[in-house]
């Protein structure tokens, strides 16, 4: 049996049409209401045929419609403690928010670091992408690889994502920021990338699966309590900003390091 709907589709995402994504990325962001529906329901939610969705289904690997919900019920099942650990006292806000922090740091492994390092030695034209509140992270990525001399794009408009795809060389280098890891303009444009061009991709999301992790080649993720006021999402990015100083502190460090040798 299939432990993971994400671990079984990874691999078969670059041999799918755009349509197909389109789909596929309507189905990772709704596993919980998508695993209550036929096939009927699904296609007409995705307004395309049964047939569409019957090809896409045993183009990701399932054997059948009722493997695919199958799995979609397992992998919903298993979400919400799969890589999250528990937190063992829930006192104030005050403590969990510095908590979550020291964890996002934590866990940034050293091989991570380094191949980061080596993304960033290649001297790359980095596109930075980011959305919404996640885009408070990212201006201030964009003022210390401004200040360590990348060419930098960071695309605000839609408009802007698409003409990324069309700029983008090999080897260029994509810095996703993103807590959802889900958000379609970011990931519809990743894709199109992917398929023009040999790119490398690092992100900083939510910890647990995700689209965006899953395509990435170095992938950090953050802890944060979800935070939501008058319908708005206010879930705190200070543990992407703590990632990002971690990163280039360290590179900081590195470089002075050589340079005194």
């Amino acid at each position: 049996m299939y432990s993971n709907f994400y671990e079984l589709t990874n691999e078969k995402l670059d041999s799918l049409n755009s349509n197909e994504q389109k789909i596929y990325d309507y189905i990772a962001s709704n596993i919980s209401k998508v695993k209550k529906m036929t096939i009927r329901v699904l296609s007409e939610h995705c307004y395309v045929s049964t047939t569409t969705i019957f090809r896409l289904i045993k183009k990701l690997g399932f054997l059948s419609y009722s493997d695919f919900i199958d799995v979609l019920k397992l992998s919903d099942f298993n979400f919400p403690k799969a890589e999250i650990p528990e937190v063992f006292y829930r006192r104030t806000y005050n403590e969990e928010y510095i908590k979550n922090f020291m964890e996002s740091i934590r866990v940034i492994s050293q091989e991570q670091t380094d191949d980061f390092n080596a993304l960033l030695d290649k001297m790359p034209t980095v596109f930075l992408f980011a959305r919404k509140l996640n885009q408070a992270a990212a201006v201030y990525t964009k003022y210390i690889l401004d200040s360590l001399g990348y060419v930098v794009v960071f695309p605000q408009h839609e408009y802007e994502f698409k003409a990324c795809i069309d700029q983008a060389k090999d080897g260029d280098l994509v810095f996703a920021i993103s807590f959802s890891g889900i958000h379609p303009i970011i990931i519809n444009t990743l894709q199109e990338m992917k398929i023009r061009k040999e790119i490398n991709i690092v992100s900083i999301t939510k910890a647990g699966n995700n689209i965006l992790q899953n395509m990435s080649n170095i992938n950090f993720y953050m802890f944060a309590d979800t935070a939501v006021y008058n319908g708005i999402n206010l879930t705190s990015r200070i543990s992407m900003i703590g990632i990002v100083e971690t990163l280039f502190y360290n590179r900081f460090t590195r470089q002075n390091k050589r340079n005194n040798e």
